[in-house]
């Protein structure tokens, strides 16, 4: 069995590389002994990590040095116009949505909100740039900065868009005013994004992507899918 993992900022997940793709993607706890127990048994592991404590972990479970291939260590990136410490996550996950859609912005939806432009490119050995994008916190991480920086507010989960604007106590404002400005937010620095390059084509991915941005078209798992595809790029 050939698994793929992403250590990502709060989460780790893992799923079979199958024939087509990403297969069976599903989210483990940092516990050690739960990441031993879905990479039992497999005989080889390819990780994307932007979260050195989660790989830490990770290749602890793992146990060995033999058949695990991390991105960006093992596995050199394709240049596409990167900067030095641009994610390896958006990456990928750019690389599968310009072979679904073409040029795109793909807006991932986690601990952090990234959106990132980017274009089909024949003169570049992967056919593809990026145009450069956004970071913003995810809205979790606003409240959480919030309460770390006034430790006398409450850390209180995101509202949604539709919430009620006139709140009477502390924890429901800052819940209402998260829903109902983080979506602006998060849709003012795209429609930015849009005007300056020129791309429509829009695609979400990440956990919060179905709050964040519910119209949009939504992948699950396009950071897989470049993973899962990275095959063709290791010769580049």
């Amino acid at each position: 069995m050939r698994l793929l993992a992403d250590c990502g900022n709060t989460a780790l997940k893992i799923a079979i590389r199958g024939a087509e793709g990403p297969e069976d993607v599903r989210r483990v706890g940092s516990d050690p002994a739960a990441v031993r127990a879905a990479v039992e048994g497999a005989a080889e592991l390819r990780v994307v990590s932007s979260n050195p404590a989660m790989l830490a972990v990770l290749r602890e479970a793992w146990g060995n040095a033999w058949g695990i291939s991390v991105v960006g260590e093992d596995l050199p990136l394709p240049e596409v116009g990167q900067y030095p410490t641009m994610g390896h996550d958006r990456i990928l996950a750019g690389l599968a949505a310009v072979a679904l859609y073409g040029p795109v912005v793909v807006v991932d939806c986690g601990t952090a909100t990234t959106l990132t432009a980017w274009r089909p490119d024949a003169e570049r050995a992967a056919g593809v740039r990026t145009l450069g994008g956004l970071i913003l916190p995810g809205a979790t991480a606003c409240a959480v900065g919030l309460q770390r920086l006034a430790p006398s507010l409450p850390l209180v989960e995101p509202g949604t868009p539709d919430a009620a604007p006139m709140q009477l106590e502390t924890p429901g404002a800052i819940a209402a005013a998260l829903g109902i400005g983080y979506v602006a937010m998060v849709e003012r620095c795209l429609t930015r994004l849009q005007e300056v390059t020129g791309i429509g084509q829009v695609v979400c991915t990440g956990g919060a992507a179905e709050r964040v941005l519910p119209e949009a078209p939504r992948v699950a798992d396009l950071v897989f899918r470049g993973l899962a595809g990275f095959d063709a790029l290791d010769r580049l």
